[in-house]
């Protein structure tokens, strides 16, 4: 049986040195500094490197982002969330 997946929503502040972080079934946002932010073909990231690691590090299907990374989070926008605005 798999896991229900998890939304993950995130915004960076205006300097991009800060990430809020809201995942599904954490009841408080998580806030990170950011390392680095690496654009998609548009404006909105594709990829952002923070400063600490923010995931369990147990295998969850998340939805919008994906969290990984052994030392750090490294959050991947995912296919589906490839429209709107950093959520």
């Amino acid at each position: 049986m798999g896991a229900a997946s998890k939304p993950v929503r995130v915004q960076l502040d205006e300097n991009q040195t800060q990430a809020t972080v809201r995942i599904d079934g954490i009841s408080r946002p998580i806030i990170a500094p950011v390392l680095g932010v690496e654009p998609a073909n548009t404006s909105e990231p594709q990829r952002i490197y923070l400063a600490s690691r923010i995931h369990d590090g147990q295998p969850h299907k998340y939805t919008g982002w994906d969290l990984t990374g052994a030392v750090s989070t490294i959050m991947t926008r995912l296919p589906s969330a490839a429209d709107g605005d950093q959520s």
